[in-house]
């Protein structure tokens, strides 16, 4: 089966009688069931052969949200969608030494488990400025562990729909993104927790998480990842991502993702992307992208400047 999955909203927006005769002829059954007939109907699976149940719960919502469907009522808590969390806040972590070789039982966790999930949850929903979202489509999240506590944590999902600076950079045709968009994966969440301090952490930790981010999706989804985007808002500086590799390739227009109009209705957001390696590009044809400059290794952590080139650009949880 190929890697290539097709975008459920433009299928689902161009044959929209049949979308709506599939819900009229599952009356009793909940949104997820309903997602699942859909997927059946119109040959929606990934790579490996799993239903697309949730990037298909996705376009349904911003179908209901246009007034073009009806869908039964959501179970999930509107205060959080991703609703699995815990009783009481994540203790704090303690004792965390300001340089990573002091550091005890540091692990990239795969979120795999309730728990897992529940916790992972509970830091983003209490500590993370954008709080706990349900991601679309294809995506993998991480805790930040060790025997210090959790450190914080990272969740991965698919990219913008479209984004101007993005294709410029990238010079793909709209056809190519369409097809292509899949092997493209945006870092929505990433936290480091308050109080964690501990020099070269941040760049440290997104770069092990890329790395097994790009294995899981091989494995578990069957999509080859080329490159990771993510967007800074612009109360940081963007240095913690760019000391691990990622380049700046331009901003947003402040739309979000399925903006029914043009107008800005959000901050405008440096865009960041990494890229794995450059060979992709061959497959499409496409020329080297333009070189951008990275930090050297160690470069601006030393003295007073550690600190904010580390944390500059993470979501911290706060901004003290």
């Amino acid at each position: 089966m190929e890697s290539f999955q097709p975008p459920i909203l433009p299928c689902f927006r161009a044959d929209l009688a049949r979308v709506k005769k599939v819900l009229a002829s599952h009356p009793s059954d909940g949104r997820t069931a309903l997602a699942r007939q859909l997927c059946e109907a119109f040959g929606f699976y990934t790579a490996t052969g799993a239903l697309r149940t949730s990037s298909c719960l996705q376009a349904l919502t911003v179908l209901e949200g246009e007034g073009k469907i009806k869908l039964p009522p959501s179970t999930h808590r509107p205060d959080c969608p991703n609703a699995r969390l815990l009783s009481e806040p994540v203790p704090a972590p303690t004792g965390v030494p300001n340089r990573i070789r002091a550091l005890k039982g540091l692990q990239v966790e795969r979120v795999r488990t309730r728990e897992a999930l529940a916790i992972w949850n509970m830091l983003m929903a209490k500590e993370h400025p954008q709080r706990v979202t349900k991601f679309a489509g294809f995506q993998k999240k991480y805790l930040f562990q060790s025997d210090h506590g959790y450190l914080g944590g990272i969740g991965f999902a698919a990219p913008a729909l479209y984004l101007a600076a993005r294709e410029a950079w990238i010079g793909w045709t709209p056809e190519q993104r369409d097809k292509y968009r899949a092997h493209v994966m945006g870092l929505n969440r990433f936290l480091m927790r308050p109080g964690v301090q501990c020099k070269n952490l941040a760049s440290h930790l997104l770069s092990r998480s890329l790395r097994q981010m790009k294995t899981d999706m091989y494995e578990d989804d069957g999509v080859e990842i080329w490159a990771v985007e993510t967007f800074v808002d612009p109360s940081y500086s963007g240095t913690c991502f760019t000391a691990a590799g990622f380049h700046w390739v331009g901003q947003t227009q402040g739309r979000g993702r399925h903006a029914p109009t043009n107008a800005c209705t959000r901050s405008k957001k440096a865009i960041f992307v990494y890229e794995f390696s450059s060979g992709w590009r061959t497959q499409l044809g496409l020329p080297a992208a333009p070189i951008y400059p990275i930090l050297e290794l160690g470069a601006g952590l030393d003295a007073d400047q550690w600190a904010g080139q580390e944390f500059g650009a993470a979501d911290l949880g706060h901004k003290a």
